[in-house]
């Protein structure tokens, strides 16, 4: 009764626009109909097929399996399914995707095939002095650019089915709010990619971190006063990690209300909290000095780490440590700018990838007729190349000109400029050459 009550009053009252609307005309989760609001998954499980509601929601909700202990969700869902209210009669959804803030578009991608969240649009909103970010998905269309400037509840394109794992009859608005990752994920990117583009830019899903849209709609709805930063650092941490301080770390520079007021400006390290989800929500200054990113805490939990921590964090009861997912993670929260990735080499004209294989991974690099780029785990080098020096490297490996990848059997070691590199060792060389050992 009081959430329709609610709702009621705020349709007849004129009160102050939420800080955050919701992003279509359907507002059951305001006058306490979930099952109205969230798009239901078909789940087939031990037999039975079922459509529930509660697989549209945030959160562990979608792949059920039978545990010990009970059912359990593996597949995490980063955002809310929103239903449609309206279909013409051909079953295609006609409601418009609002925006759920003022702001400004940052990301318009039209190819329904570009990433599973097929059409979408990301909106930047300043909010008390830091951007959030607004993601809608599974876009039939959409009505905005890049850089424009809307209004709260402007339309931004049309609701729909685009994208992985979706149809007409499940059509629906996949809508995140959430914060970047980091100023330099493109870099971080380009060296794993192995070539693979990215069609997002900063925006690409990896690099937005999301958390729980409904309760910031709820509380929005209700208090004209509701502040998200402090919503956000209230949010409950499982997990730290203590990092350098760097000015590489972009993410205390895009999202400063991470570190609370009192703070020392400019310590060793940086101590930041976060979400069982990967959410950060606070940074405290730490004294102790690390030469690289260390798990410094994990919440206790009867769950394993990696069911706690999304897969971040892994290890036996009591030693915990980051899984590889989570060192990664920690890489592109630390990644440098572009100019030190193989994606640099780009500027001077088509670019040739090669990947070597070492027993212990691989390494992968690129080159033009100008620029050479590589990184292998911590370490990146660019250089610039004369024609010798690429002459050199097309008849090391001789890739065919478009291939964008190639493996190579270990060993291998190479020598550029004044620097040599192998799996075990860095050596200054005297000379320029490349070779296959």
């Amino acid at each position: 009764m009081i959430p329709r009550l609610l709702a009621a009053l705020l349709a007849i009252s004129g009160a102050q626009a939420a800080l955050f609307d919701f992003p279509t005309k359907n507002r059951a989760l305001l006058d306490g109909r979930p099952e109205d609001f969230y798009m239901y998954v078909e789940r087939d499980f031990e037999g039975a097929t079922t459509y529930p509601w509660e697989g549209g929601q945030f959160g562990f909700v979608r792949r059920p399996q039978r545990t010990p202990q009970g059912v359990d969700f593996a597949r995490f869902h980063e955002g809310v399914d929103i239903q449609p209210l309206l279909r013409d009669p051909a079953g295609n959804p006609l409601d418009d995707v609002l925006a759920s803030a003022a702001g400004r578009v940052v990301h318009v991608s039209k190819e329904a095939r570009a990433s599973n969240y097929g059409r979408y649009i990301v909106v930047e909103h300043r909010v008390e002095g830091c951007p959030i970010y607004t993601l809608y998905a599974h876009l039939a269309s959409t009505a905005v650019e890049p850089g424009q400037e809307v209004r709260q509840g402007e339309a931004l394109g049309r609701l729909g089915f685009s994208g992985a794992g979706i149809d007409r009859t499940r059509a629906h608005l996949h809508f995140e709010i959430g914060i970047l990752l980091s100023g330099n994920f493109e870099a971080w990117y380009a060296a794993r990619s192995a070539g693979d583009p990215n069609k997002h830019g900063l925006y690409n899903g990896m690099n937005l971190s999301g958390t729980d849209p409904a309760p910031i709609l709820l509380a929005a709805a209700k208090d004209p006063g509701f502040q998200i930063t402090k919503h956000l650092a209230g949010l409950e941490p499982v997990f730290k990690i203590t990092f350098p301080n760097s000015p590489d770390l972009t993410l205390l520079r895009n999202s400063p209300w991470l570190v609370p007021s009192g703070e020392i400006a400019n310590p060793p390290a940086w101590t930041i909290s976060f979400t069982g989800t990967g959410f950060p929500v606070r940074a405290a200054a730490s004294q102790k000095p690390v030469t690289a990113p260390e798990l410094a805490w994990v919440k206790d939990s009867p769950a394993a780490y990696t069911r706690a921590t999304r897969g971040l964090v892994g290890g036996p009861a009591g030693s915990p440590r980051l899984t590889e997912s989570g060192k990664r993670f920690v890489e592109l929260l630390t990644c440098p700018p572009g100019a030190e990735t193989p994606a640099s080499a780009e500027e001077a004209g088509p670019l040739t990838f090669v990947k070597v294989g070492f027993p212990m991974g691989c390494m992968r690099f690129a080159w033009s007729e100008r620029n050479f780029a590589t990184h292998v785990g911590n370490v990146r080098l660019r250089f610039t190349i004369n024609r010798v020096i690429h002459e050199t490297l097309v008849q090391a490996f001789p890739v065919e000109r478009g291939v964008e990848s190639q493996n190579f059997p270990p060993p291998f070691a190479f020598t550029l400029g004044d620097v040599g590199y192998s799996p075990h060792k860095s050596r200054k060389v005297p000379d320029p050459r490349i070779g296959v050992a």
